[in-house]
């Protein structure tokens, strides 16, 4: 159960990352190019405001189950003695796990206010808003690392892996988070110079991500 849970919520973390990392470093940058795709920019970015709520919220029922495992777990009670009060107090406060757990749920909640503000900001404030969103996201995505087999190393192997670690999780989410909003793009052959832009731009992002994600662990 653990095994799943942890595998859909990196996806949805993934998905939430790479969605706006594509509008903000691909197609906002391709849109100035073409000068003339404004509707296209507008259907992309329906189609993120719809996509990025939805798996923000399955990024935050996944990680509550997920806490929840992890708590029995470690506590070696049931998973419903794991609703206890002392069980919770134990693995949020005691443990790495159930801090990083808090810091990750303000960051989803954040990026939540944030987005809310986005659809409804200006024209002229949407661009520091949707790099706000981007942050907040690929912060989410990169605290993922400080759950992982890094925390349990010492001194500088610790910042090395978990320096490797947020490097292949922020790549994965810019490229294989992205390939969603790319396969919408292309699905659209009115927009055609508008396609042929983004696919160049994302084709840059994506040979730097791959390059990173082969990059060895230590």
């Amino acid at each position: 159960m653990t095994t799943a849970l942890r595998l859909v919520h990196f996806a949805a973390v993934v998905a939430v990352a790479g969605e706006l990392v594509f509008l903000l470093c691909v197609a906002r940058l391709a849109l100035r190019q073409s000068g003339h795709s404004n509707g296209a920019w507008s259907a992309l970015f329906d189609r993120m405001m719809h996509v990025v709520p939805w798996c923000l919220a399955l990024v935050l029922v996944s990680g509550t189950l997920w806490f929840f495992v992890q708590a029995a777990a470690m506590s070696g009670a049931s998973f419903a003695d794991a609703f206890k009060r002392e069980t919770l107090a134990t693995a949020l406060i005691e443990t790495l796990f159930g801090r990083v757990w808090i810091a990750r749920l303000v960051l989803a909640g954040a990026l939540g206010s944030a987005l809310f503000f986005l659809r409804r900001a200006s024209p002229r404030r949407k661009t520091v808003m949707l790099g706000l969103c981007t942050l907040l996201a690929g912060t989410l995505l990169a605290s993922l690392a400080w759950i992982g087999h890094a925390t349990g190393e010492q001194g500088v192997s610790r910042i090395v892996h978990l320096s490797a670690d947020i490097a292949h999780l922020l790549a994965a989410g810019a490229w294989l988070g992205a390939l969603p909003a790319l396969v919408f793009v292309l699905a659209r052959p009115a927009r055609l110079e508008f396609a042929v832009l983004v696919t160049r731009r994302f084709s840059v992002m994506g040979m730097m991500s791959v390059g990173t994600l082969l990059l060895p662990a230590p």
